[in-house]
């Protein structure tokens, strides 16, 4: 009997993107601020949470808008674990999976959808697969 090897086939980063044409510094975004924009707690770009992420930036006065995927994927069980290893809030409301029950946001169909949607929202953010 040949003992049983698994071998990971392909790997993909996950970047947020946010649509703030006004700034031009790339924005920070702690896993505490991250969990409370897609718990839909955090509604604008000028929160305090994203402020003391990016002193010196000067935020739009925007609403945020959240992306997320609305069909089941990898993406979304990488970005999914990495806010409910790093917030017991997201880890107890949400959890974590290829698909999840989002609190917030606008659902699309593949990176390409929540990218979209971004391009298309001024103050859109949403994770894609980069």
């Amino acid at each position: 009997m040949h003992p049983l090897v698994q071998i990971p086939e392909s790997a993909g980063p996950v970047c947020i993107t946010c649509n703030l044409p006004e700034v031009k510094n790339p924005l920070r975004h702690s896993a505490t601020t991250l969990s409370g924009i897609d718990l839909g707690k955090i509604k604008n770009w000028q929160d305090p949470a994203i402020s003391k992420d990016n002193p010196g930036v000067h935020l739009p006065n925007n609403i945020i808008v959240i992306a997320h995927r609305s069909d089941s994927s990898g993406t979304t069980n990488i970005f999914t674990t990495y806010l409910a290893n790093t917030s017991p809030e997201w880890q107890k409301q949400v959890g974590k999976g290829l698909s999840v029950s989002w609190p917030a946001g606008l659902g699309a169909k593949g990176s390409e959808g929540v990218t979209g949607i971004v391009k298309q929202t001024p103050g859109g953010i949403g994770y894609v697969e980069c």
